[in-house]
């Protein structure tokens, strides 16, 4: 109940707009190979990034790093 969904979570779940290394995967909490965080390769308002959770689940926080 604690733990970080992101470690369930497969490397396909992640999807973004667009992603400056080419992988929304680095967006995965703790993520520690390349940047570690996901940027998006364009500075607008039109990004987003996308994690599939696979079933209904109820997020209660956050975090960002």
């Amino acid at each position: 109940c604690d733990d970080p969904l992101s470690n369930f979570l497969s490397l396909k779940a992640f999807s973004s707009s667009s992603d400056i290394t080419g992988s929304s995967s680095s967006a995965q909490l703790n993520w520690r190979m390349g940047t570690g965080g996901w940027s998006p390769a364009d500075s607008n308002a039109q990004q987003w990034l996308q994690i599939d959770l696979q079933n209904r689940v109820e997020i209660t926080a956050v975090a960002t790093q």
